[in-house]
């Protein structure tokens, strides 16, 4: 595991936390990991691969994109 930390949502009062996992490590250590943290399985893991050195975005996208995340994140399992 590379990073653990909480991220605040200004769109919703709760905190979301993240993991920065390297992708050698197996998906079964990521998801025991998360059940062992949080005491229940994981309602939505999701994967994003890659980094900002060869793509840019502009600032509407960006902001449009990251609401999308934590809008998935925020609201899975809640159907």
């Amino acid at each position: 595991m590379k990073t653990f930390g909480i991220l605040y949502n200004p769109y919703e009062s709760s905190l979301t936390k993240f993991i920065r996992w390297d992708i050698k490590i197996s998906e079964e250590k990521l998801y025991n990991f998360i059940l062992k943290d949080c005491e229940q399985k994981p309602n939505l893991i999701i994967s994003i691969f890659g980094g900002a050195k060869y793509f840019t975005m502009n600032k509407r996208l960006e902001k449009e994109f990251m609401c999308g995340i934590i809008e998935a994140a925020t609201t899975a399992g809640n159907a």
